[in-house]
């Protein structure tokens, strides 16, 4: 029963992300955001390092709880390590599978943006872009976010330090922030940062015992 609750919830943060985008993108709100950026490119040029590190930093949570776990031998170590990995996957997974659906066509950082809004351009079915990289790799949502927010929530409940708290929070609204400026439509990262959260709270919740075992 519980399993079906988070899955009822995922389904409801998906369609929440859909409303939220449709809403966003046919206000006019993606496009507005996306040509500011474009205009004041200054503010891509800061989000670069947080773009990059959100490619590496979650490998690097995964590999020092999986170290914890067997250098150390730390029973909080091995939870965070699985939660850490579960939740890598699995939103990696769901952002895949949602990407190579929706094909949505991406802004290109440090390129002119042009004056056609293309924030409302889906191409649905499977692997439409224009390559199969375009499908795995760029488009609807924000696989970024989905995995920033996902781990950070997954993680924090056992992390002690309140300072490594403060960072596991900030860290997710940094990723955000730095990929709505020239790499996602706004919407996008909304749409990651819900579905993600889901995610992130369904393996944050799992019984400490079952993740010791």
């Amino acid at each position: 029963m519980r399993r079906l609750f988070y899955l009822g919830c995922l389904l409801l943060a998906l369609l929440a992300s859909a409303g939220i985008t449709y809403w966003l993108a046919n206000h006019g709100i993606d496009w507005k955001l996306a040509n500011f950026y474009n205009r004041n490119e200054v503010f891509v040029w800061m989000a670069v390092p947080c773009v990059l590190a959100g490619m590496v930093v979650p490998l690097i949570i995964i590999g020092y709880y999986f170290r914890e776990q067997y250098k150390l031998g730390s029973s909080d170590g091995k939870i965070q390590a699985k939660r850490a990995l579960f939740s890598f996957v699995w939103t990696y997974l769901t952002m895949t599978i949602l990407k190579v659906f929706t094909n949505r066509i991406d802004m290109e950082p440090f390129e002119p943006l042009g004056t056609i809004d293309t924030s409302t351009n889906f191409r649905f079915g499977f692997l439409n872009s224009n390559s199969w990289w375009e499908s795995f790799s760029e488009g609807w949502p924000s696989g970024h976010t989905m995995i920033a927010v996902g781990m950070a929530i997954a993680i924090h409940p056992l992390i002690r330090s309140e300072f490594w708290k403060k960072i596991n929070v900030l860290y997710p609204i940094l990723v955000a922030w730095s990929v709505s400026t020239a790499f996602h439509w706004l919407s996008d990262v909304l749409a990651g940062a819900l579905i993600g959260a889901v995610l992130g709270w369904y393996f944050s919740r799992f019984p400490a015992k079952s993740l010791r075992d």
